[in-house]
């Protein structure tokens, strides 16, 4: 294995095996998410961030189109015509847990993904910028609609009622265009097959914008996982649900990274810790992981 990266959900990493060398990027613009850094950081433009439900699209193994538009799908409850909390249903989570709405959507123009968040895909471009966060819904009138269809958007809000717990509705919000994400062998050209391990939301939304393959693994797991994989992939990519106690299993990867995110105030600077190494000796300010994924190739 050329490459092994640990993707930290804290703000601790774990000791290297062998000792390494530590360094703070900012690899997104102030203002981006975290997960816009964490695309640059593995090859991608971070520029080419859209907004978090082009990017949660990708969990779903769908890449928008350039005439659609990727809304979250909120369960929310309202009181007078106004949102009063956000909810959590795990049902939207699972394949065919919108099946009773896609059934009252049946003709329209859309697509409904499950997930976490579920996505709404509407087949007409996004007129206006995309949303780079998810938006704050709670005080946000019902017909205080996003961007797009206003007809189509309203019957998704109105389709749903009755059909979730509590009197929950689904209510489209921060849309998103089609990212422009090339697959980890198109922006290293040279590496081989890659792998990516983990189960949550955000390993599977990396895994469909990279072109890697997913391996889920339990929490705990995943640097294991990482490790057995090693015999049929140059790079593979843990992305941890807690922070790992030891990434000794990865010891033999000809280079390894960690990677946690950095607290900053109001959190809107997207700032990595990154501890590494390899056979550089020293990470380009740009694409800082193509110099050991693909030695000498520099940024």
């Amino acid at each position: 294995m050329k490459l092994a990266v640990v993707l930290v959900p804290g703000f601790e990493l774990p000791p290297l095996p062998g000792g390494g060398q530590t360094e703070q990027r900012i690899l997104a613009p102030p203002g981006y998410p975290m997960a816009a850094a964490l695309l640059a950081l593995l090859g991608q433009d971070p520029l080419a961030w859209t907004g978090p439900a082009a990017f949660a699209a990708c969990a779903a193994g769908v890449t928008l189109a350039s005439d659609e538009t990727a809304y979250l799908l909120t369960p929310v409850r309202a009181r007078d015509g106004a949102i009063v909390e956000e909810v959590a249903c795990p049902a939207l989570r699972r394949r065919g847990g919108l099946a009773e709405l896609d059934e009252a959507l049946e003709g329209e123009a859309l697509q409904l993904l499950a997930g976490e968040p579920p996505v709404l895909l509407v087949g007409e471009p996004l007129t206006g910028p995309p949303a780079l966060w998810a938006e704050t819904l709670v005080g946000r009138r019902l017909d205080a609609l996003p961007a797009g269809p206003p007809a189509l958007l309203r019957r998704v809000i109105d389709a749903s009622r009755g059909k979730l717990p509590g009197g929950a509705l689904l209510f489209p919000n921060s849309p998103g265009r089609a990212g422009r994400w090339r697959p980890l062998r198109e922006a290293w050209l040279g590496i081989g097959p890659g792998v990516l391990t983990g189960s949550s939301p955000l390993a599977a939304a990396l895994a469909g914008a990279l072109g890697l393959r997913l391996e889920p693994a339990p929490a705990g797991g995943e640097v294991a996982a990482a490790a057995a994989a090693a015999g049929s992939c140059e790079v593979a990519v843990a992305v941890c649900a807690e922070t790992p106690a030891s990434l000794e299993p990865l010891a033999a990867a000809e280079a390894l990274v960690a990677v946690a995110p950095v607290a900053t105030p109001g959190g809107a600077l997207p700032l990595l810790e990154l501890a590494w190494r390899g056979p550089a000796e020293a990470l380009p300010e740009r694409d800082p992981l193509r110099a050991l994924a693909l030695p000498g190739s520099g940024a």
